[in-house]
């Protein structure tokens, strides 16, 4: 009697089970789609929630009643293992959920999704489920109302109107706000040679006259200071500034240039990379902050008041002098970041870790300019002199918060990382013009790489004796990216930054690069380079630190006493220079406008349209050469240090590039992540010398590791 009772338990278990087996793979809702149509994943919304009882939502297309449903764990998990647990609900045509999951049924954080509709119509898509740590962004509307309405208190006080920008920490826009009587205009202007470069662009007489949006500029730097924060260091606009010119400290004769020279030019509003950009890069006019709540990265502030986009002075003689109204850079420099400074109060990095904290090669990085803010009732903000614009892509005025994160926290093997499934899972080599890197090989360099990251000692980060945060990516000779890994708390402007190195490596390398850069519209620097004999034929490697020394305004780098042939071959002569008229970079951004077009149709203007949402529904408006450059220069160039060419095979494979720390932190990085992918001795460029002086290929940073050198 006991045996028959245990077998009609077991009965009904095993018939609850076929049941619930059943529920997992097929829905029974009325169909919404029609039969027969190709399932279709969106890899940016799929995600596994958060909450005590985690589901997985499937977002995606034509998704029907009665579809085969399957999920896998990327370590093998199958539906007995992991979907037993929960039940599928087929909410409609365009959301699948599973509930009932758990994080630790996804170990690495990856998953396989299988769909099949009832015709046998099949996909499967590989990709990353958990979201990252980093997003989305803990500010509230409040919390967004209050900066504004101390920005604007501030700004009416000292007698300006402005524009003011927030966003997230990944540069999505959470607000703009406008005072009434604000200019809506910017001219982009410093102290380089009239309308050469981006000097004077949207000013009198110079390109884009008038067209350049206030929104541009305040976005631009409202995102310098969401892409520079992190938890281990913040970075002002000013501080960006003080790292982009030709010589560390800025105006000091016979000093190397600023690390991060030419970082200026990334994250760019048509980068293919980083989505969404910046109208107008990384910027270093002041007015720019990150924001932090209870010490939380949290987002950026952008303030544009004077009409005028620049970069900070930084002068030696102005650091430490406070500033007054009557100084003569308030209105230049000191309005905007004293009503920025104001604006965020409440919601100010961390003490311990703003860039003031920070010394580079001994030399201690600039923050914010000594000056005591007056005292000042912060206006209700349904009271403020001003209202919100629309978001970009938008025409509806309002304050958004929550925006997801598009980066996913996955394990590479035994590190953990963040991945974006845009550039996940690895891809094996686009073309068939290289040596044919494999997803494999791919795989294992971002894990050389990370491992050798995770063992660096950090450079601009605080505390001290913590391992370098930086961001990897491996392309392929055509600059095709094949992955792309950042560590848990990398700065999100390397994100754009280390694929500009490696396509620069990549490129600079090629056998056809003179070509590449002729079609590209910039061939009169491939002249300059090869009248002084270093053929641009494949015949040596190059890195980003190679291609940037052949890029600065004095050549040596920073030595203005041996100046007899002038600038390096890539650069604009010193008496042009300035940040926005560098040389190749600066003039590359002209490049692409065609005869008859809006002056706004070349590179900085698709970037300025695209990234305020003003950009005409073309697939192709991002396209910033039309295609005569291919993907090699979609994000533009990079010449900074931080890349390693790739061979397989003694044949050019590609490039990795590593950004988020310092330069020659960037560069053991890179160095060891190409361990067995390395150029051939002979092929480096540093066996080649430039006006008698060796170009160098990479530089290493002494005691580099953890716990190494206290002896």
């Amino acid at each position: 009697m006991a045996n028959q009772k245990y077998r009609s338990v077991w009965v009904t278990a095993l018939f609850s089970a076929a049941l619930i087996a059943c529920m997992l793979f097929w829905g029974f809702e009325k169909p919404r789609a029609t039969t027969g149509s190709t399932p279709k994943i969106d890899r940016d919304k799929t995600i596994l929630k958060g909450g005590k009882k985690r589901e997985m939502v499937i977002v995606g297309e034509n998704f029907e009643p009665g579809m085969f449903v399957q999920l896998q764990s990327h370590s093998g998990g199958q539906v007995g293992g992991i979907m037993a647990k929960g039940q599928i609900e087929i909410r409609d045509s365009k959301t699948v959920i599973i509930k009932g999951l758990r994080r630790a049924d996804f170990p690495d954080g990856v998953a396989t999704i299988t769909l099949r509709n009832a015709d046998g119509v099949e996909v499967k898509e590989t990709l990353a489920i958990i979201p990252s740590a980093i997003g989305p962004s803990p500010l509230t509307q409040d919390d967004i109302r209050t900066i504004i309405a101390q920005g604007v208190s501030m700004a009416q006080q000292l007698g300006f109107a402005g524009t003011f920008c927030i966003t997230d920490r990944e540069g999505n826009v959470l607000a703009f706000y406008r005072m009434t009587g604000a200019d809506k205009r910017v001219a982009v202007r410093d102290v380089g040679a009239l309308n050469q470069g981006l000097e004077n662009a949207g000013g009198p007489g110079g390109f884009a006259e008038g067209l350049i949006p206030a929104e541009a500029a305040a976005l631009s730097k409202a995102g310098t200071g969401s892409f520079f924060g992190t938890q281990g260091n913040a970075f002002s606009t000013r501080s960006a500034a003080y790292i982009i010119r030709e010589h560390l400290p800025p105006f000091i004769k016979n000093t190397q240039s600023g690390p991060l020279f030419g970082v200026q030019i990334s994250s760019l509003g048509c980068s293919d990379v980083k989505m969404p950009g910046l109208p107008l890069g990384i910027s270093g006019d002041p007015g720019g902050l990150p924001i932090y709540k209870n010490g939380i990265m949290a987002g950026g502030l952008g303030v544009e008041l004077n009409g005028l986009y620049t970069v900070f002075l930084n002068r030696p003689q102005d650091l430490g002098k406070p500033l007054t109204t009557s100084d003569e850079l308030f209105f230049r420099e000191g309005v905007e970041e004293m009503v920025a400074f104001a604006s965020v109060r409440g919601f100010e990095a961390p003490d311990s870790i703003t860039g003031d904290k920070i010394l580079v090669n001994g030399i201690r990085l600039p923050y914010r300019r000594p000056f005591t803010l007056p005292s000042v009732q912060t206006i209700p903000f349904d009271r403020l002199p001003g209202q919100l614009l629309p978001l970009p892509g938008e025409t509806t005025p309002r304050i958004r918060t929550g925006v997801p994160t598009e980066f996913r926290d996955i394990m590479l093997r035994d590190k953990p990382v963040r991945v974006v499934n845009r550039f996940f899972p690895f891809k094996n080599e686009q073309t068939r013009n290289g040596a044919g890197l494999t997803a494999s090989d791919v795989e294992q360099i971002l894990f050389q790489g990370t491992t050798q990251a995770y063992r660096t000692r950090a450079a601009i980060r605080r505390p001290i004796e913590v391992f370098a945060e930086v961001n990897l990516t491996v392309v392929d000779v055509e600059g095709n990216v094949l992955g792309i890994v950042s560590t848990p708390d990398a700065p999100i402007f390397g994100f754009d930054v280390s694929v500009e190195k490696a396509r620069s490596s990549t490129l600079f390398s090629r056998p056809d690069a003179a070509d590449i850069l002729r079609r590209a519209g910039v061939g009169q620097y491939v002249d300059r380079v090869q009248a002084e004999g270093l053929k641009m034929d494949g015949q040596f490697a190059l890195t980003s630190r190679s291609v940037g020394w052949l890029h600065r305004p004095f050549y040596p780098d920073g030595i203005e006493d041996r100046q007899d042939l002038g600038a390096g071959p890539l650069s604009t002569q010193p008496r042009d220079f300035s940040p926005l008229n560098n040389g190749f970079q600066t003039d590359y951004l002209l490049q692409g406008r065609r005869k008859g077009e809006s002056p706004l149709t070349n590179i900085i203007g698709r970037s300025i349209l695209n990234a305020l949402g003003l950009a005409p529904k073309d697939r192709n408006f991002c396209d910033a050469t039309n295609g005569r450059a291919f993907s090699l220069l979609n994000n533009t160039a990079m010449v900074f240090a931080g890349s390693s060419p790739l061979f397989k095979g003694g044949r050019q494979a590609g490039a990795i590039g590593i950004s988020g720390d310092g330069i020659d932190q960037d560069d053991i990085i890179s160095a060891f992540g190409s361990e067995f992918f390395e150029a051939p001795p002979e092929r480096r460029v540093d066996r080649f010398f430039f006006r008698g002086i060796r170009i160098p290929y990479t530089k290493f940073p002494r005691h580099p590791n953890i716990g190494e050198g206290e002896d």
